[in-house]
């Protein structure tokens, strides 16, 4: 789908802000919850201007979520939701990204902070070839809970950087198709999204007026206005559930 001229603009000013070398930032989460010094590698979306800082917020103070509980953390860029979940009662928390540099990036943030916590990190396409089947740890069981932080404009990527904000698939659904059968009734989906992005990403659409209707449900929709940072205006985050297989 073509994005619109105001859609086209909110890609342009991200992918220039994520034009950046090394650096470390203190992420404040909450007033008493800062992650000091989180490593942010070159090119990788900066997690303190998009998205990810809400969701990871939302993460920390819906704790009952994942409290003894293994979560998979997809897409995991810089690692930051899977750590937050691992910082706060996860039993085990494991890292996908398709990415090299974000796999790197998410094993550097991990070792620091995840020190007495088992973890995995995974390169791996989850769309290519069945690739689903490896978020499943050998010997570890299945995973709980799923959180993806996916892409939220649909227009063609060029580069990493991009992958990350844009596609021509429609990669929630995909997702969504494909954990279907590798879930149960009792697992649990977080996903975000920002609502100046194309909507047929926006899992309410897929879920309520898509072709998902009838397999998943949306538990809760948190809505936001933000202020600052590269994606302002609203953005929600959802807890997703998968219905009963008739």
């Amino acid at each position: 789908m073509t994005l619109t001229e105001q859609q086209q603009k909110q890609i342009d000013k991200q992918k220039e802000a994520h034009q950046h070398e090394n650096y470390k930032i203190d992420l404040k989460i909450t007033e008493d919850f800062i992650l000091k010094d989180f490593e942010v590698h070159k090119d990788i979306l900066r997690p303190e201007v998009m998205t990810s800082i809400t969701l990871a917020r939302w993460l920390y103070y819906h704790k009952s979520l994942y409290e003894n509980r293994p979560v998979l953390d997809m897409g995991s860029g810089t690692g930051l939701q899977g750590i937050i979940t691992g910082l706060n009662g996860a039993q085990r928390v494991d890292f996908i990204d398709s990415e090299k540099n974000c796999v790197k990036n998410t094993k550097t943030n991990a070792k620091k902070y995840l020190k007495n916590l088992e973890y995995e990190t995974i390169q791996s396409d989850l769309f290519s070839n069945n690739e689903i089947e490896k978020i499943e740890m050998p010997g570890k069981g299945r995973h709980e809970v799923y959180i993806f932080n996916h892409p939220f404009f649909s227009q063609k990527y060029i580069g990493p950087v991009n992958k990350s904000m844009e596609s021509n698939r429609n990669i929630g659904k995909e997702f969504l198709m494909q954990l279907y059968f590798k879930i149960d009734e009792d697992d649990d989906i977080i996903m975000p999204f920002y609502h100046r992005a194309s909507i047929e990403n926006d899992p309410e659409t897929l879920i309520e007026k898509g072709n998902l209707y009838g397999f998943f449900e949306i538990q809760t929709k948190e809505t936001v206005n933000i202020l600052s940072g590269l994606q302002q205006g609203k953005q929600s985050i959802y807890h997703i559930k998968k219905i009963s297989e008739q």
